[in-house]
């Protein structure tokens, strides 16, 4: 589980930060190092009343706007020594006698304002008084988003208008903040005996936090917080309230809080989703505690000041929100302070609103949902001449949300005929760097997609050249497999009657190669292009059961490469079957492999298959059946293999073999299983009869391929292992023209011993 470290606002950061600009108290103009001070200092009254003043005054009317009034107009307040008796007093922890409340929230202390059996003799009637704690201190911007901590007990009376015991928290830099309620407001009447004393019922709320926001544009100002607790008015009845914890965490209040977790989105569900679609909009998740307070509490709204808000989302199981903010709300280049209001409300009718603490979002942190995807190099599977298990790995560095769900989906350019060519590779949440493959060169091109809760981010996959057998072949297309009804034009339900044909294309400059099935010895040749002139169809005749071996053969080298190649499913009768392999799992140790295929399309319900080892076609490798979604992996496979899938009428396997797909599996390369551009580039080395670039440095975008090789086939790749260019020419030299960054560039070829050369230049 991630943690973070403490928020800026907790006290012990505060105060560490307040120490230092007190040092420095006597220079700022407007404060007094014996009378002012930082709002954190002394914020749990461990101290006892250090930097704090008392205030009282005699009122009678003014608790519904906590503003008292002796005969209609403003009472005036006059200074007093504290501690004072009944009336400002250092509590020592413990519990409160007469409501079982703890008289002190943080450490051992704690402020009391007023008392229940007031000031003077004899007791429990009160005094017609309001007290007042005062605090003046310097505005910072570390300390102008504080927290108080209250706890508040008020006797209710049921006759008085306006003159209720009230509790009230004021300051003069934040209006906006102000706390006020009297006993009146609060439903939680309950009765208390008092060994002394009899009341009326008593409306006790326990330790609950308070946030106080002073403007940005009052920093550096002189500030005063104001807390009264006052009596009735009326000299009969009592209130008086716990202060505690200034600058403390604010969690766990009896009247509900909130907070922001000002950390990218995390594990907990908490925290801020930077990513988005189209970047314009930003999910601020949050955390709230319900009320404690007598009644059945849940949220009434969320609202966040100055911001138009959406799509808010409200799990009181779990007492967290989120919520969108619009990129419109941030001019370009700006930053905004964002801090949420959370109305709680009960089934008393209570009510109550709490602030979460604020943190500052700006325009530059709003993101678009990207990948950085890079194609991997040829990788021949641990054989030097078959094209077919050739292979290669994708890298996809996602940049998302951690805890968005995403589905990376591949879409073939050239799929079998009656496939879509369209399945998932895979799924899988949050951000990283994701390996996709292995993925066979022989499948061509196709389209990366990768959805992100709708959002589709869509990325053209070139396959790299092949890396096995004679380099003439390594461009080879195979493409444009096809299924014809009978051939004949007549139509037929037997699949056996369909015929199937699919074309080749070799690039080349010049030349003639050779195309025929390993079982037979060449006959006509085809000329090397990359035109559609140079496209040769080859016609296979009826659909069979088994996959075909071809050879692959230069005239007037005699170099080869072979690949396999399997017909497609039939085109006679209803085959919506689909399958794909989606992973290739090694059981290193006992030199086997397990393969998972992804499968749709079948009507009943049921899929059977066969497996069959590519060196000894038609003789069953492996086979059993399975009852709705193939039990994968499937194997274990100790040799290259194509699999039959059969879709059948019931759990016995009883199939009509009307609806069928071959897929081909090479035995994988387990100890390469991974991507890679190249394990190692062999940088500044040059052989004899090799390439040259000139010149080198490259000043500008165009450069020079010198070389003594017959036939040099070539790929560029930049500092980020990303193909910028390939070719193929015949000596003496190639000019370029391709744009480019600065920077160091490789220049791979096949060199005149049949291997892989390496050469590097730089990009002035």
């Amino acid at each position: 589980m991630t943690t973070f470290a403490p928020p800026l606002t907790t006290k012990r950061f505060v105060e560490k930060f307040e120490l230092v600009l007190f040092c420095l108290m006597i220079l700022l103009p407007g404060i007094s190092q014996s009378q002012d001070t930082l709002i954190c200092d002394n914020g749990g009254f461990e101290s006892n009343f250090s930097y704090y003043f008392g205030e009282v005054a005699t009122y009678n009317t003014g608790s519904d706007e906590c503003t008292p009034l002796l005969g209609g107009a403003p009472v005036s307040w006059s200074k007093i020594s504290m501690p004072a008796f009944r009336r400002f007093e250092i509590t020592s922890g413990g519990v409160d006698t007469l409501v079982s409340i703890s008289r002190a929230k943080f450490g051992s202390k704690a402020a009391l304002i007023n008392n229940r059996y007031g000031n003077v003799s004899p007791a429990c009637n009160g005094n017609w008084e309001a007290n007042k704690l005062v605090k003046r201190f310097k505005v910072t911007e570390v300390n102008r988003d504080f927290t108080i901590w209250f706890a508040a007990v008020l006797e209710n009376p049921a006759d008085h208008i306006n003159s209720q015991p009230f509790f009230s928290i004021q300051c003069d830099r934040a209006p906006e903040s102000n706390l006020c309620f009297d006993a009146s407001v609060i439903s939680c009447e309950d009765y208390y005996a008092d060994s002394l004393c009899t009341f009326t019922d008593i409306d006790a709320v326990d330790w609950s936090c308070h946030r106080i926001k002073i403007p940005a544009n009052m920093v550096d100002s002189i500030a005063t917080l104001e807390v009264i607790a006052a009596d009735c008015g009326c000299g009969a009845h009592f209130g008086y309230a716990y202060i505690d914890g200034i600058c403390e965490k604010c969690e766990g209040s009896a009247l509900g809080s909130a907070n922001i977790v000002d950390e990218p989105y995390d594990g907990t569900g908490l925290g801020i989703k930077y990513w988005s679609c189209e970047g314009d909009k930003i999910t601020v998740c949050g955390s709230f505690t319900l009320p404690t307070l007598c009644g059945d509490w849940g949220v009434d709204s969320i609202r966040a000041p100055g911001f138009v808000i959406s799509n808010v989302d409200i799990d009181e199981v779990n007492e967290k929100f989120c919520l969108d903010l619009s990129l419109s709300d941030f001019p370009e280049d700006s930053c905004r302070e964002f801090y949420v209001e959370v109305f709680f409300s009960s089934n008393l009718s209570n009510d109550s609103r709490q602030l979460s603490n604020t943190i500052e979002l700006c325009h530059g942190e709003f993101e678009v949902y990207e990948a950085d995807v890079t194609t991997g190099t040829c990788q021949d599977n641990g054989t030097t001449t078959l094209l077919s298990d050739d292979y290669y790995y994708l890298s996809v560095d996602l940049s998302v949300n951690y805890g968005d769900n995403w589905t990376m989906e591949r879409h073939l350019d050239n799929p079998y005929p009656g496939l879509s060519g369209e399945y998932v590779m895979k799924a899988g949440t949050g951000p990283g760097i994701v390996e996709l493959g292995p993925v066979l060169i022989q499948e061509g091109n196709w389209d990366l997609m990768i959805n992100i809760g709708g959002c589709i981010l869509v990325y053209e996959i070139g396959a790299p050249v092949y890396c096995s057998g004679c380099d003439k072949f390594y461009r080879t297309r195979i493409f444009n497999i096809t299924c014809s009804d009978n051939n004949g034009g007549v139509a037929s339900s037997d699949p056996f009657d369909d015929w199937w044909s699919f074309t080749i294309n070799v690039p080349g400059p010049s030349g003639n190669y050779y195309l025929y099935k390993a079982s037979d010895i060449p006959s006509s040749s085809f000329t090397y292009g990359t035109s559609p002139t140079h496209d040769h169809l080859i016609q296979m005749g009826a659909i069979e059961l088994e996959c075909q071996k071809f050879i692959l053969e230069d005239v007037g080298t005699g170099c080869r490469a072979y690949f396999i190649i399997c017909p497609p499913k039939p085109c006679s009768g209803d085959c919506d079957l689909e399958a794909y392999v989606t992973e290739v799992v090694c059981d290193e140790e006992e030199e086997l492999f397990y393969v998972d295929l992804v499968t749709s399309g079948a009507g009943s319900g049921y899929y059977c298959y066969e497996s069959f080892a590519m060196d000894s076609m038609g003789n069953s490798g492996d086979d059993d059946y399975f009852q709705g979604n193939l039990d994968n992996p499937l194997g274990p496979f100790k040799e290259d293999v194509y699999i039959i899938l059969y879709v059948c009428q019931d759990s016995a396997c009883t199939c009509d073999q009307t609806c069928f797909q071959i897929v081909y599996v090479p035995k994988p390369d387990c100890e390469n299983l991974e991507f890679r551009v190249r394990e190692a580039y062999e940088f500044g080395k040059m052989r004899k009869d090799n390439i040259l670039v000139i010149p080198n440095p490259v000043f500008y975008d165009e450069l020079v391929l010198f070389s003594k090789i017959p036939l040099t086939s070539f790929e560029i790749y930049n500092s980020a292992a990303k193909v910028i260019h390939h070719g193929i020419f015949t000596a003496p030299e190639l000019r370029l023209s391709i744009k480019m960054c600065a920077g160091l560039y490789i220049v791979k070829y096949m060199n005149n011993l049949g291997q892989y050369d390496y050469i590097s230049f730089i990009k002035l």
